[in-house]
């Protein structure tokens, strides 16, 4: 009985339990086993857990002796575990399992060595990390290896991810001489951390020219967070911009959430239509920019941020600021650096090399081929494209879907384009007489179709022909079902 007993106290003692021989009853055997079954559940949890490893994982002790290797490390030596573990790692380096050897460098110079090895299947790159025990000698090297072949997965990712700061800089626009001092001064510009208003039309580009900025700029390994102050209604706009805490409101979310702007904390916060921002909400951007702090709604505690802040708007500011629309504090601590972006009829330059990136990524999109005529490239060039950008990629996206030649060509043409070409034609022109009601219809067709073609939403839409939002989705649901519309009047 007392070998027994010896063995429980040793256990025990293994176990980090501190029970003597005397100590032993009934509560105290539970509690030995009890810790015994914690420790074999953990250790079946970490076999489990490097088995499972995607890189092959091997355990040596300071002399070089192989402890444990995992499944991965198996399949790729094509050795079981049984002829490995208690082998040398000078075996492994005979054998060509690996060569040269990681592990040794690890315990020759107690560092961490990172190396390119080769072996059965191919070349892997393997990190060696050596443990030091309290006399700083090595105890055990912990190494892992990935396959070359598998790192190849992340060098496409960024490719893609390069090609699309390209793309996206193409989309911008960068052939005239107006974009290239443009894309100049904002390559400046994204060095600092000062306050950018990028000015324009909808549709121009402003959006994208603020992700460059953010691409460029230190910050560029942060987050861009993105706000169209347009888009978000009044009454969610505070709880989504400054966020809220546990309890702030009914239905608030248990611990709260954080808002967009800490969100963008170390990173980029893009305001894209500020203008349309509610004047109340204006004041404590105001002074989250002056603290550099926000407070979530319903919360005490003042949250730190670090935010680098680009605003966009196609609304006269100034003129807004004289009519009490916004604030002009605020508007002195966003217009550090002004940057206007001109319309796409302002710089018919790119307009060619905007056409043939959006053939390419929307034909590619929709795994198709598709060309355009000179005369239908000319046609377009001409165009006043008050959508700008925006309006040219939507007409280039129907042009292709609807295509059924592979070619575009000038027949194919929306009406407006047809009929409204550059600058020195005049808006209107008059063929043949017909009833007065009937061209009035047929202009008023045209330009409630253009305009969502341009903009997108009645609301917009409703803006710039000066009626109501109600009309302009009533007219575009009459005229929609209407079969379309002769080329001249």
């Amino acid at each position: 009985m007392d070998i027994y007993q010896d063995a429980l106290v040793k256990l025990a003692a293994i176990l980090g339990l501190n029970i003597k021989k005397n100590d032993l009853n009934e509560k105290s055997i539970e509690e030995i086993l009890h810790e015994a079954e914690v420790i074999k559940k953990d250790d079946e949890m970490l076999n489990m857990a490097i088995d499972n490893c995607v890189d092959s994982f091997h355990i040596a002790d300071g002399k070089g002796i192989i402890l444990r290797v995992n499944r991965a490390f198996e399949n790729h030596t094509k050795r079981g575990r049984t002829a490995i573990e208690g082998k040398s790692v000078q075996d492994m380096v005979k054998a060509h399992l690996y060569q040269p050897s990681a592990v040794l460098i690890a315990i020759k110079e107690k560092r961490k060595v990172t190396m390119l090895q080769s072996g059965p299947d191919g070349e892997v790159i393997a990190t060696a990390s050596p443990v030091l025990d309290e006399n700083s000698e090595v105890k055990l090297v912990v190494s892992n290896a990935r396959f070359t072949s598998e790192l190849k997965l992340l060098e496409k990712y960024y490719d893609i991810k390069e090609k699309k700061k390209k793309e996206e800089l193409k989309i911008i626009g960068s052939n005239s001489p107006v974009m290239k001092k443009l894309l100049s001064l904002a390559a400046q510009v994204a060095i600092s951390d000062s306050s950018v208003l990028i000015m324009g039309e909808t549709g121009s580009g402003k959006s994208l020219l603020a992700k460059h900025i953010h691409e460029k700029s230190k910050r560029k390994n942060e987050n861009f967070v993105e706000i169209n102050c347009a888009a978000i209604p009044e009454s969610l706009m505070e709880s989504e911009l400054f966020g809220y805490s546990s309890g702030a409101f009914t239905g608030a979310k248990k611990g709260g959430k954080p808002g967009l702007i800490e969100l963008a904390d170390k990173g980029t916060l893009f305001l894209d239509e500020i203008g349309d921002m509610p004047i109340n909400l204006q004041a404590k951007l105001l002074q989250v920019l002056q603290n550099r702090s926000i407070t979530r709604i319903g919360g005490e505690e003042s949250v730190p941020v670090d935010i680098r802040l680009i605003s966009a708007t196609n609304m006269d500011l100034v003129d807004m600021i004289a009519n009490g629309q916004f604030r002009k504090e605020l508007y002195y601590r966003i217009n550090v650096v002004p940057l206007f972006v001109p319309s796409l009829r302002e710089r018919k330059e790119d307009i060619p090399v905007l056409i043939h990136t959006f053939l390419d990524k929307i034909s590619n999109e929709n795994d198709m081929t598709i060309d355009i005529s000179e005369a239908a490239l000319e046609r377009l060039i001409n165009y006043k494209w008050p959508g700008n950008v925006r309006e040219l990629s939507n007409v280039i996206e129907r042009l292709i879907v609807t295509n059924n030649s592979q070619l575009i060509e000038l027949k194919d043409l929306p009406n407006n384009i047809l009929l409204l070409t550059d600058e020195s034609t005049e808006d209107i022109i008059v063929n043949r007489i017909i009833p007065l009601k009937e061209a009035l219809e047929a202009v008023e067709r045209e330009l409630i179709l253009s305009a969502y073609d341009a903009y997108g939403n009645s609301y917009k839409v409703a803006k710039a022909l000066e009626i109501s939002q109600s009309g302009a989705s009533r007219k575009y649901i009459k005229y929609k079902k209407m079969q379309k519309p002769s080329n001249k009047l």
